[in-house]
């Protein structure tokens, strides 16, 4: 749904995936998409070791591929709950900052949706991960340890931080937030809920974007 998303919104970008499972997300190659397989031993049932497995995984993946991506002007990590509802380019326009966040209800920075200027992916990756290194065998609190070591990485002050725009990356489950002002926003971010909860509202806002017309062709021919 991202990387489809995405897509049909002219995304100026290349979409990079990460999948641990061997089947493409796509069976017919789509431009502008390259998925990568990353074969994970299986996990331990204990979830304590199960995501911090995931998430030393998850930052060893960008420290691996942080020099061809220094190419770019901007990269932009984020987590497959992530739903674009419009195009992300003018998000990158006129930054003078070298990371760009979202903070969370509790002012924890959005590990699931960040961008790190493109010049900057190196020297952040390798932060990131040796910050992750000191963390290992930290219990598990209920906070990603990845996003944990991405707020002692900020708090360093090794790199100049700026928010997104108000109102164009937002949480819409998150308490106090109107889901009116979310259809608003360039790109929305669905955590705090189940994964089914999840699969059906991203489902309904991409087929929302990609096939809504004043006319309602697409739902005659779904009725026919």
């Amino acid at each position: 749904t991202l990387s489809s998303s995405l897509l049909r919104s002219l995304f100026g970008g290349q979409v990079v995936v990460e999948r641990n499972f061997p089947e493409p997300l796509f069976p017919i190659e789509r431009v502008g998409v390259k998925e990568i397989q990353e074969d994970h031993p299986e996990l331990t049932a204990n979830r304590d070791d199960h995501w911090g497995y995931f998430w030393r995984q998850r930052v060893a993946t960008l420290a691996r591929f942080a020099e061809p991506a220094r190419d770019f002007g901007w990269v932009i990590l984020c987590d497959a709950d992530v739903v674009p509802l419009r195009n992300w380019d003018h998000l990158f326009q006129n930054i003078e900052s070298e990371i760009l966040v979202q903070r969370d209800a509790q002012g924890r920075p959005d590990v699931g949706f960040f961008a790190v200027r493109g010049e900057h992916i190196v020297a952040f990756a390798q932060a990131w991960q040796e910050t992750m290194t000191k963390l290992e065998g930290t219990p598990y609190t209920g906070y990603r340890s990845d996003g944990l070591a991405l707020e002692m990485v900020l708090a360093s002050g090794a790199f100049q931080v700026r928010e997104f725009e108000h109102g164009e990356v937002m949480h819409p489950f998150d308490e106090g937030v109107s889901f009116a002002d979310c259809l608003d926003a360039a790109a929305l971010h669905l955590t705090g809920v189940s994964i089914e909860k999840k699969t059906k509202l991203a489902f309904a806002l991409h087929m929302m974007w990609v096939y809504g017309e004043d006319e309602g062709v697409f739902l005659d021919i779904l009725e026919a």
